[in-house]
């Protein structure tokens, strides 16, 4: 029996795609949803802003200010976009 595993550190490795860039008050996020547990919002100055448990594919960030982000998803990808 061949017991197929994964490279240690890819337990949690996706990919996901968020959109549209820029975004004004809606953020959408494609991958595998039910894989999806967190995600952190981070502003240009590395200042954790917003935190989502157990998001949706379809994101709120109508409280965020005009600027750049970063968002982590899952603890272990990062994204970037930009608020209008």
């Amino acid at each position: 029996v061949i017991n197929e595993s994964k490279p240690l550190g890819t337990e949690f490795s996706e990919d996901w795609l968020i959109f549209p860039v820029p975004s004004n008050n809606q953020l959408k996020i494609n991958g595998k949803i039910e894989n999806l547990h967190t995600i952190d919002f981070f502003d240009s100055t590395g200042r954790k802003v917003k935190s989502i448990e157990k998001p949706g594919q379809q994101l709120d960030i109508s409280d965020l200010t005009s600027g750049f982000y970063s968002v982590i998803i899952n603890g272990t990808t990062t994204k970037r976009f930009i608020k209008n």
